[in-house]
């Protein structure tokens, strides 16, 4: 958790969704609601292409993404844990032209 973020991990969809539901739980008991909209999922496994269950937060189901951005890191979904630093390079190469 980082300020108002919160990042979930699990090695399954069904702890994954018993983490969710836990969350939803506190979220009520504490008054509190989840920006639904602004929540997503990645899968990072080998079925990762494959339809799979939908995830629920608040009643409301999770949108599966390619990729997500945390904290700067960009999380890719494939097999295993990948990430990307292509924003990275091209923030300096932008920077870099802007300059010369």
């Amino acid at each position: 958790m980082y300020a108002d973020d919160i990042m979930l991990v699990s090695h399954s969809l069904y702890v994954m969704q018993l983490l969710l539901d836990i969350c939803s739980r506190e979220a009520v008991s504490l008054d509190f609601t989840f920006s639904t909209n602004k929540s997503i999922a990645v899968r990072l496994d080998v079925r990762f292409k494959n339809d799979c269950v939908a995830l629920v937060l608040s009643g409301t189901q999770h949108q599966y993404v390619q990729q997500i951005k945390y904290l700067g890191v960009v999380l890719v979904s494939a097999c295993s844990f990948k990430h990307t630093i292509t924003h990275v390079k091209e923030n300096f190469h932008r920077c870099f032209n802007i300059m010369s």
